[in-house]
């Protein structure tokens, strides 16, 4: 009977150890497949309407569902040879940005986002954007961007004096260039007032 039993606990040891290896083989395909959900694949690069100063971008992505990949940034004015390192863009997927009922209410999508800071106004850069991901995937983009000129008054234009109406016949204005802002009678001698449009 002894040797009964001892046979029988080999059996068992022996069963279980191949049932475990049995199911490490299955296990090993799907551990193939997680790396392609995280591995990062670039897609559209849209660029934001330049401010005077400010660059900005956003890039869509596919995969990085474990959130590692990164994107650098650097710039450079046309025939400079150095670029210069920007902030990384911003890693964002299924946020919600909310600002109050009806106003603003948005889920981000998979992408990166994020603006180049204290340039000069009406002057071309070139951007240099390096999508990476430790899982796989890399993409490069350089595009050309330049900022906007500061808005000057139309030549020729005509000239109006503004005036906020305060209630109770009177107005918020300052009469002269430099002058500050103080509240006024709608009418006097000196002065008349008149709507546009």
């Amino acid at each position: 009977m002894r040797r009964k039993r001892g046979l029988t606990l080999k059996t068992a040891i022996l069963a279980l150890s191949m049932s475990l290896l049995a199911g490490a083989a299955q296990a090993a395909p799907a551990a193939n497949t997680t790396p392609t959900a995280n591995q990062v694949k670039a897609g559209e690069l849209v660029i934001d309407p330049p401010t005077l100063i400010n660059l900005g971008f956003e890039w869509l992505i596919e995969g990085d569902d474990n959130r590692n990949a990164k994107v650098e940034a650097a710039y450079r004015k046309p025939g400079e040879k150095a670029w210069k390192a920007a902030m990384p863009l911003l890693r964002l997927s299924g946020e919600r940005i909310y600002q109050s009922e009806g106003v603003f209410n948005v889920k981000t999508p998979n992408m990166f986002a994020g603006s180049i800071l204290d340039l000069e106004e009406d002057t071309q850069y070139q951007v240099r954007l390096s999508l990476s991901d430790p899982d796989g995937g890399s993409a490069v983009r350089i595009v050309t961007v330049k900022t906007r000129a500061e808005p000057k008054p139309a030549v020729g234009g005509r000239v109006y004096h503004v005036a906020i109406y305060a209630g109770g016949d009177s107005v918020w204005h300052a009469p002269r260039p430099g002058e500050s802002v103080h509240r006024e009678h709608l009418w006097t001698h000196a002065v008349s007032y008149g709507r546009v449009g």
